[in-house]
């Protein structure tokens, strides 16, 4: 189901993908409101062009995803990024933000993080079958 055109409620903050969801979100309009983005294990779209929530805080994938995050705009409020079982993509060239606390990857994550600029108080995790 596509879901340009969908309105959810102007004080939503928590937005949770179910599994099977893997829709395309350019076009869509996500909340100002949104502090939480978690996105199914079946999702995996290109986020090149998805203007994410100015103030959202923490961002999640499921385990199918595995699209390049070159060009994607991250928020600069972002604390916590976590990425599913399959995410294998470089972050070379990726702007991090700031903010970011924990940065999460699952079992098949096998990329240098060299020349990634991680703010100091970043914690990375690697994380088994997320």
């Amino acid at each position: 189901m596509p879901l340009v055109g969908v309105s959810f409620p102007t004080s939503l903050q928590t937005l949770t993908f179910g599994l099977d969801f893997n829709t395309p979100l350019v076009g869509m309009s996500l909340l100002t409101s949104l502090r939480t983005l978690v996105f199914g294990d079946h999702f995996n779209q290109p986020l090149a062009r998805v203007s994410f929530p100015a103030h959202l805080l923490t961002l999640a994938f499921g385990r199918q995803f595995n699209q390049p995050l070159v060009g994607v705009n991250l928020p600069a409020s972002l604390q916590t990024l976590t990425f599913g079982d399959n995410f294998n993509q470089p972050l070379a060239g990726v702007s991090v933000p700031a903010s970011l606390q924990t940065l999460t990857f699952g079992d098949h994550f096998n990329q240098p993080l060299f020349g990634v600029s991680l703010p100091s108080r970043c914690t990375v995790r690697e994380s088994r079958y997320l």
